[in-house]
């Protein structure tokens, strides 16, 4: 599941993507069933396209069948659930095409 919000690189959309990252991680804690993270964590999929959304979640379950020496680099995974902000020159078209890939 991805969720997009229209936003620009600025100073403003850096303080909206740390609250949505606070409220994923809030509740990832209170769930207790997978880890969220921000753009710092990336994931390689199946394709071998690497991503690092903004913010996303990643059950434990699916955590636990990466090697924990892999943990340390970006994860062969697709998250569970990842958001990425808009800048304004992007539009839905094209972020959905490049979740397709």
């Amino acid at each position: 599941m991805a969720h997009f919000l229209s936003g620009a690189c600025t100073f403003r959309t850096s303080h909206i993507n740390l609250r949505i990252v606070t409220q994923l991680h809030g509740w990832a804690e209170r769930d207790r069933t997978g880890l969220a993270t921000e753009s710092s964590g990336g994931f390689i999929l199946p394709n071998s396209a690497v991503r690092a959304p903004d913010a996303a979640w990643t059950r434990h379950d699916r955590l636990n069948t990466v090697p924990p020496e892999e943990q340390d680099r970006f994860l062969p995974l697709c998250p569970d659930f990842a958001m990425e902000l808009l800048s304004p020159g992007d539009t839905l078209g094209s972020a959905q095409a490049k979740m397709r890939r």
